[in-house]
């Protein structure tokens, strides 16, 4: 995980569909940026949409459909969100 920065942390899941809450550690809003890749526990995850929400975000992630999954994600990922060190657009 050296190449890795922390850049969030994952709250609680929100809706039906799969969003989950985002604390962005970070100024750099465009980690949450539609086709991003971030990590959990090592695991990329890729952002689909994200919106402001007060002080926190709303994610989508590829692959995490329903509340279900997103809180067996949230479980998983020891809330912590990690991007690679280097800033392209596809890999924050």
């Amino acid at each position: 995980l050296t190449d890795r920065l922390v850049v969030g942390k994952v709250g609680k899941a929100h809706g039906l569909r799969g969003e989950v809450y985002v604390d962005l550690l970070t100024d750099r809003t465009e980690r949450l940026d539609p086709g991003s890749v971030l990590f959990a526990k090592g695991r990329p995850l890729t952002v689909t949409s994200s919106k402001a929400q007060q002080t926190r975000w709303l994610v989508c992630f590829d692959g995490i459909a329903d509340r279900t999954a997103a809180e067996a994600r949230q479980r998983a990922s020891a809330h912590r969100l990690a991007a690679l060190g280097g800033f392209t657009k596809k890999t924050v």
